[in-house]
């Protein structure tokens, strides 16, 4: 009956293992694209891209107040400016203290500055661009991210549920064992063998609940939520996106990857920028009216209000500044140089991570297939084993060593079936296809590209 007992036990770990096809979440559980949810609207990182992307429209939002007339206004007042005297021949006429005071209006507007005010707009226009494609990129980093630990976090709670079922299996054995040696059927030492690897099925056990704690510590932090939060996770792998075989070109990956989209954007926001400061060197033609009114003390013979104003065209070139403009030029120019590397760098990295992740899951599905044939192999073996012990025909040890090859035989199907989905996990996002996958799911996340939510 003993023996009956620990197949039943058995039976019930490969039925719970064996297909992965776990029941459906109750309410309030959250699964992967529910935390994903939770991280890429929660996380700081998240906010402080959306903080810069804001600072980058208001950078475009000043550039196009340099298309428009600038007005001031200026109020002077001085007491007893001066005490002069008229020289006249033979006599000096004194004039005495005057008091002075101007209002001022002025007018002025840049009519021809050789492009540089439109250069300037077009490269901020781009920094925005810019700034847009960043907070898809980190929001899809994030994603990577979250996914990641959330399949570390469902890995580590199945191993535990491997492992706890093998400390029930080693209690029942163990007790199996104690009930014949007290029959004397058995010696004392075959008693303290099926101890001590009980004693190591609960230290095995524990380690792997300390695993689960940290992965589930993991998974809030980067979902920004406290590590205190009451939250239970769904044990499922439903959402995991599917890419077919025509999407793994590289072509079409780095077309979708909004980081690589962030070079671009800076790229042509420096030769906009260069432009704009090549302009620097040519003059610039402004118009320009003002008027004034007050008293302008002693400089007129009769101290009392007056009124007058200009207008006209003034064209104004510093032709020679000691080469600064030359400098801002060389700077975008070098700047120009450095994106240009880091965004060939970034496209060999997709190219090298894409083909990475389709030669892994390839090698998961193998694994996947042969564990499970090797976890059939261990079942039978164990069941086998198992009978044969119950009729004497073979030791404790080789018990014990048929129960163990059965459990890491479970280990490995278990990590292999995790690294598969990880492994598709990661296809879709070097392939770009979070970022898609993101915006569909939630379009009142999508930016647009001037920085508004649609």
């Amino acid at each position: 009956m003993r023996i009956k007992f620990m197949k039943i036990e058995m039976l019930k770990v490969f039925f719970l293992l064996g297909l992965w096809i776990p029941p459906r979440a109750l309410g309030g559980e959250m699964g992967i694209w529910d935390c994903v949810r939770s991280s890429i609207t929660a996380h700081p990182r998240v906010r402080a891209g959306l903080s810069r992307l804001e600072q980058a429209k208001s950078a475009v939002d000043e550039d196009r107040t340099l298309f428009k007339p600038e007005l001031s206004f200026g109020a002077r007042y001085a007491a007893n400016t001066y005490v002069a005297e008229i020289n006249l021949p033979g006599r000096k006429i004194p004039l005495g203290g005057h008091n002075e005071t101007t209002l001022t209006l002025q007018a002025g507007h840049l009519l021809y500055d050789w492009g540089r005010r439109e250069n300037k707009l077009q490269g901020d226009k781009e920094l925005k661009k810019a700034g847009w494609e960043a907070v898809r990129s980190l929001r899809e980093g994030l994603a990577f991210e979250t996914g990641s630990a959330y399949l570390s976090l469902l890995g580590a709670r199945r191993e535990l549920q491997i492992a706890l079922r093998n400390v029930e299996i080693a209690e029942s054995h163990h007790r199996h064992l104690v009930n014949i040696y007290n029959q004397e059927m058995t010696t004392y030492d075959e008693v303290l063998k099926a101890e001590v690897d009980l004693d190591r099925a609960r230290i095995l056990a524990s380690r792997l609940r300390n695993q689960v704690e940290l992965a589930r510590a993991r998974l809030l932090e980067i979902m920004g939520l406290p590590l205190e939060t009451e939250v239970s996770f769904r044990d499922s792998t439903e959402g995991i996106p599917e890419v077919p075989p025509e999407e793994l070109k590289l072509e079409l990956a780095l077309s979708r990857r909004p980081d690589l989209a962030v070079y671009d954007a800076r790229l042509a926001a420096l030769e906009s920028f260069t432009a704009s400061y090549s302009g620097e060197r040519k003059p610039e033609v402004r118009l320009f009216a003002g008027g004034n009114y007050g008293k302008p003390g002693v400089d007129m013979f009769r101290n009392e209000w007056i009124t007058y104003g200009q207008a006209g065209v003034k064209v104004d070139w510093n032709f020679w500044d000691w080469g600064r403009k030359d400098f801002h030029v060389a700077k975008a120019r070098a700047e120009w140089d450095e994106t240009v590397a880091d965004r060939r760098d970034l496209e060999q990295s997709i190219a090298l991570e894409l083909e990475n992740a389709s030669l892994d899951e390839k090698e998961a599905a193998d694994r996947v297939k042969l564990a499970g044939t090797a976890l059939n192999a261990a079942k039978e073996h164990f069941r086998i084993v198992s009978a044969r012990f119950d009729q004497a025909q073979v030791t404790n040890k080789d018990c014990l060593d048929a129960r163990e090859s059965a459990m890491i035989s479970e280990f490995e199907y278990s990590g292999a079936v995790i690294d598969l989905v990880r492994a598709r996990w990661r296809i879709a996002y070097v392939c770009g296809r979070l970022a898609v996958e993101i915006e569909s799911r939630w379009p009142d996340l999508v930016l647009e590209k001037d920085g508004k939510s649609k």
